[in-house]
């Protein structure tokens, strides 16, 4: 939201519409905890580099604070993301930015220990859902019986004697078959 002060110089606030329902990844999910801090983190993010005004950054940190806090997170996951926020700043200012090295991509289930050993080495390491509710829940079709299958590719034995015949059929197996 931008905003015309008194002195004719221009400031930034976050707009929200008046639907925003202030819901975000729930604490409690069966998330990698990297995901739930990134949600966190991201907010921090959005209001030190889009709001102008110490008064309104402040106002707009407890709002996060307070958003959070319905979705089950405590006050250290906030102070985690200001503080790296901050040092991420600190950085991208500094001279000495580390080199990243690679990108590896670990699947969820394991210890957040291991996650963190690639990152301490400059290698950027992202998290994958190993089973998510859509691979587990949805079958976009179902399935078809072989019989009723088109473009099958078949085999028959005569009785008679040791010759056999393959073929292929566009047409349904059942009706080639009868």
């Amino acid at each position: 939201m931008v905003k015309r002060e008194e002195n004719g110089s221009v400031s930034f606030q976050i707009y929200r519409k008046p639907t925003h329902t202030n819901q975000y990844l729930n604490f409690a999910s069966h998330h990698p905890l990297q995901h739930k801090l990134d949600v966190v983190r991201t907010l921090v993010d959005r209001a030190s580099s889009i709001v102008t005004k110490e008064e309104d950054i402040d106002h707009e940190l407890n709002s996060i604070h307070k958003s959070l806090a319905v979705c089950g997170y405590d006050k250290w996951t906030l102070d985690t993301a200001t503080n790296k926020t901050n040092a991420k700043r600190h950085v991208r200012n500094s001279d000495s930015e580390q080199q990243v090295k690679g990108c590896v991509t670990i699947t969820s289930g394991k210890s957040e220990a291991c996650i963190k050993i690639p990152w301490h080495s400059g290698i950027v390491t992202h998290v994958k859902p190993r089973n998510t509710i859509r691979s587990l829940l949805v079958a976009p079709k179902d399935k078809t019986d072989k019989l009723d299958k088109s473009g099958a590719v078949y085999g028959l034995k005569c009785l008679d004697c040791s010759s056999s015949y393959v073929g292929e059929s566009a047409r349904p197996l059942r009706t080639r078959i009868y």
